[in-house]
């Protein structure tokens, strides 16, 4: 049966920003119990004291404060670039699948700009490719093989 820390950490663990704010500790710990209470109560299906709530939020709080590393933020420097109208293709890597993959790279033309990106897994093998070509490389493989 969960314990009330259990349930706290869980709560916690779904919402970055309290983690971010325990971390720094700018977060009014005892709020934060007043608040999680009603959760509490209900996931545990009993009455929950406030203090168990609040020394379950200290403890982790003093934990976030050692290990919590922040995202990375991007500075003026970074270029990200965002591509729409890809699909995503899965198959079944068969013996064959080299040759296949050769035809793919035939039929994109990277030169102008089009999108490939191929993982190969044990089992299956992932394109990612502009969506004007799915019809094209869906072709090349059996539709069992899809």
């Amino acid at each position: 049966m969960p314990t009330v820390a259990h349930v706290v950490e869980k709560i916690i663990e779904e919402k970055p920003f309290l983690q971010e704010a325990l971390s720094k500790g700018i977060i009014n710990n005892a709020a934060l119990a007043d608040s999680l209470k009603p959760d509490i109560e209900r996931e545990l299906k009993k009455e929950v004291k406030f203090s168990a709530i609040n020394m379950a939020i200290r403890r982790i709080g003093e934990k976030l404060e050692k290990t919590f590393v922040e995202k990375a933020k991007f500075d003026s420097q970074t270029d990200i670039t965002i591509k729409s109208n890809l699909v995503e293709i899965t198959v079944y890597k068969m013996e064959d699948i080299q040759l296949k993959l050769k035809k793919i790279y035939e039929i994109v033309d990277l030169k102008k700009g089009d999108f490939l990106t191929i993982t190969q897994g044990l089992y299956e093998v992932m394109i990612i490719v502009n969506e004007k070509h799915e019809k094209e490389i869906t072709k090349i493989f059996s539709k069992q093989n899809l």
